[in-house]
């Protein structure tokens, strides 16, 4: 048998350019180092990891997903090293009723996997959503009556008790691929345990699924989801918020547009 062969998962100008940000000074916080690993009739993802702790943490969530078709099936973890296989597919479009309803088909079930209702109180949720919120007014993205006002609906929204559980916070279009059993998540590093459900749908909703929330919260618990109905328009302002301080902080001004603060404030306006 001849020896696997090593291959970047990053094309050549990404690479250049991960190089000329790093010679300037400028940071990456995204520091995992992923490859292909690949063999005569097999292709394996590798990612290496910064720490041992994150790889155990990715990798059990992996090992408690297996057989759920939600990830890539994983091979092997060497310390902060992590062996998957290597899934292939299409993109998904998200303009295709089959693309979508394969999409809502992984979050029902991504959802569905241990998730529990739990007191807002014990979360630390609503503290972490202040913050975020006054931080976008001490810096100048938000202005004083946007603040308060979202300060307000923050309060209006927030619900007694709220879903936790698996999510997948990456959800950019191209951390999916549509395979033959369905859509897979394949950004491993994505999936997180005990977060407030629905972020990740939120941004998918932002950045590529332009459709209308509740319609796909319906399809959601029809296909065995917790029902997040009254929980959602509460998660997407906290995802709105975080993501907000997140892209501002790396210097990513124009990832959340004002616009999506001010339709939130519109759709809930009494």
């Amino acid at each position: 048998m001849k020896r696997a062969r090593q291959v970047s998962a990053n094309p050549l100008w990404r690479r250049l350019q991960h190089t000329w940000q790093r010679l300037r000074g400028q940071e990456r916080y995204k520091s995992n180092a992923v490859s292909f690993l690949e063999f005569a009739e097999q292709r394996y993802k590798q990612v290496r990891f910064p720490s041992v702790f994150e790889a155990r943490r990715v990798e059990g969530i992996l090992r408690a997903t297996h057989g759920s078709g939600l990830f890539p099936t994983l091979i092997h973890r060497l310390e902060s090293t992590l062996w998957v296989r290597f899934v292939s597919g299409s993109d998904l479009d998200a303009g295709h009723p089959q693309h979508r309803e394969a999409l809502y088909r992984f979050f029902a079930g991504l959802y569905a996997h241990e998730s529990r209702q739990v007191d807002i109180l014990e979360t630390g949720i609503r503290d972490r959503l202040h913050t975020h919120i006054e931080t976008l007014e001490e810096v100048g993205w938000l202005d004083g009556d946007r603040a308060r006002r979202l300060l307000k609906l923050a309060g209006d929204l927030e619900p007694t008790a709220v879903w936790v559980g698996l999510e997948y916070i990456d959800s950019l279009r191209k951390n999916f691929i549509l395979s033959d059993s369905g859509v897979v998540g394949i950004d491993i590093e994505a999936a997180w345990e005990k977060e407030l459900l629905g972020i990740g749908l939120a941004k998918t909703r932002l950045r590529w699924l332009d459709q209308a929330a509740g319609p796909i919260l319906e399809r959601l618990v029809e296909l065995g989801a917790p029902d997040l109905r009254e929980q959602y328009p509460y998660a997407h302002l906290v995802f709105l918020a975080q993501y907000s301080v997140q892209s501002l902080l790396r210097g990513k001004r124009g990832r959340v547009p004002l616009s999506a603060f001010d339709a939130l404030l519109a759709e809930h306006a009494s």
